[in-house]
């Protein structure tokens, strides 16, 4: 006899309340839930809001894209339907006010404009969006190491020492590059920043 937890997917409400736990987890159950429900029930409302919430988080600008190409292929359907009543017509426009936000959000990261995404995230009504701060941070987060890896790899290219490797325990540069990234963008502390700042400085004027 096959156990219900065995078949059936976990509870995780849509949305969830917070992304910043699991998200890999809550995304595959989001995919779950669709494919489980396919196109002869309706999903739960903000379930490809949640999806794409979650993949603009985790910096999956591409599968981000590719589900915003195939929720405007819905939307059009479901223009040319019409059926839809007064009060679902409301729901909707506010679904689709979420989903063409996160749409130019995905399309400025994919440009690189920082500038554009941040205003989109930060500038959103309370409620417009759904988890608009910590998918800023977590951008925030890969923009920083984006920019130490930079910053980084000039320094290791011109020093011989390898101070910072050294004071880590690496044996490689590139060890270290791994290590800050995961540490970076998990943690998101401005606070590790500092710090590569600190080893920074200290390595360029040990290579002088």
């Amino acid at each position: 006899m096959t156990s219900t937890s065995e078949t059936d997917p976990p509870s995780i409400p849509i949305p969830p309340p917070s992304i910043t736990q699991h998200p890999k987890e809550i995304l595959d159950h989001c995919e779950r839930l669709e494919m489980t429900l396919g196109t002869s029930l309706s999903p739960p409302p903000l379930l490809m809001e949640t999806q794409m919430a979650i993949l603009l988080y985790l910096g999956d600008t591409i599968h981000a894209h590719h589900l915003w190409q195939r929720w405007k292929r819905q939307q059009q359907q479901l223009d040319q339907r019409q059926t839809s009543s007064a009060a679902s017509t409301e729901e909707n426009q506010s679904t689709t006010g979420i989903m063409t936000t996160f749409g130019a959000i995905c399309n400025a990261m994919i440009q690189r404009d920082s500038i554009t995404a941040f205003s989109l995230l930060l500038s959103a009504n309370p409620g417009a969006l759904l988890f608009p701060a910590d998918i800023a941070n977590a951008y925030r987060a890969r923009l920083l190491f984006d920019e130490w890896n930079r910053v980084y790899t000039q320094i290791s290219l011109s020093s011989n020492d390898g101070i910072m490797m050294k004071r880590l325990g690496f044996e490689s540069h590139q060890h270290v590059l791994d290590f800050i990234q995961s540490y970076v963008i998990t943690t998101g502390k401005p606070s590790c920043w500092e710090l590569l700042r600190e080893e920074n400085s200290v390595q360029l004027v040990k290579s002088k």
